[in-house]
């Protein structure tokens, strides 16, 4: 998790945010672990770095499992299809190069979801080149470009499998095509009909056909609905995101991934494939020591953060109901 990697840095090396240095731990010197740098790294800084960046992502998965007991973690809370083509092949022109038109997608409320973009299709009647742009319509930002290939009167299928995070805030962007395209064929939002033809929403999304001006800034207010997706069809998921909650408590985590950090790469060293030296086998057995105690300490510090959240109740993070015996008096 990239705002958890500069909590702790290595000293005179890297300063972290924090003020936390790998380094001064006993057994993590920059010495002792050179002496057992294999090629798989250019130094000792790589080795660290590294493994602190796997300790940052094991804690945000060790920090579901602790809030299990707690609470029920809802991990996806909806996917589906936006975009049946219309059985009669009814088709509109393309545009001529004036406009982008395809779908708009914008998740509010729900603070810790975000949205999977996991196929998009597009149907023209023509074979022609082009390319899927991800637009982010709160900030004008290009975000993804995916190369398509069309055949006519055929879905063209582009496997994207892309996540977007709304790190808390209003999540808004823009599916659209470019390329040499003649004719694109009609496609419902909604799998159950026209539904007001032109947008289609639930409880964690909201869809539109939508176009804007080639050459507007590509943002909201630019946007206009129209009754068409100009050929578009996606496939989505909206899941439940628990990583801006760690995020907004990153301080709280300095020491856990400090002692994380310092367990895994104790265990790099103590590999079996770790080049032979002193500090691997004079020392092993402090090792195997050093190792469980940093585990320990590791331990004890997240278990002091999630006993004592006090945790949301809401669509992705559900309060576990109290169980309430009751004794019949006869």
């Amino acid at each position: 998790m990239e705002c958890l990697k500069s909590l702790v840095g290595i000293d005179k090396i890297c300063d972290p945010v924090a003020g936390k240095f790998i380094n001064i731990l006993q057994g993590i010197s920059i010495e002792n672990v050179s002496a057992g740098v294999t090629q798989e790294y250019t130094d000792a800084q790589d080795l660290i770095t590294t493994m602190l960046d796997l300790a940052c992502d094991e804690i945000e998965q060790d920090f579901r499992t602790a809030i299990l007991p707690k609470q029920t973690y809802s991990s996806v809370l909806d996917t589906d299809t936006v975009g049946i083509y219309a059985q009669n092949l009814l088709s509109s022109a393309a545009d001529s190069g004036t406009t982008l038109r395809g779908i708009r997608i914008r998740l509010r409320g729900y603070r810790y979801t975000n949205f999977i973009l996991s196929e998009v299709s597009l149907k023209v009647n023509n074979s022609a080149a082009g390319n899927i742009l991800v637009y982010d319509l709160m900030t004008g930002t290009l975000l993804d470009t995916f190369p398509l290939t069309t055949v006519a009167d055929t879905p063209g299928k582009v496997i994207t499998n892309t996540e977007y995070e709304r790190n808390g805030q209003d999540l808004d962007l823009f599916i659209t095509a470019t390329g040499t395209f003649t004719q694109t064929y009609d496609a419902n939002l909604y799998s159950r009909g026209c539904n007001l033809c032109y947008e289609y929403g639930n409880r964690y999304a909201l869809f539109n056909n939508s176009q804007i001006n080639v050459g507007d800034a590509v943002i909201g207010n630019n946007m206009r609905g129209i009754t068409h997706s100009g050929g578009l069809s996606l496939n989505y998921s909206v899941n439940c995101d628990v990583k801006p909650m760690i995020c907004n408590m990153a301080p709280l985590l300095v020491m856990p991934v400090l002692y994380k950090g310092a367990e895994m790469v104790l265990r790099e060293l103590k590999a079996p494939n770790r080049r032979l030296n002193s500090i691997v086998t004079v020392h092993y057995d402090d090792l195997g020591e050093l190792i469980e105690y940093y585990t320990e300490k590791y331990e004890q510090s997240l278990n002091q953060i999630t006993d004592n959240m006090k945790l949301n109740d809401d669509e992705c993070f559900r309060c576990h109901q109290a169980i309430r015996q009751m004794v019949q008096i006869p």
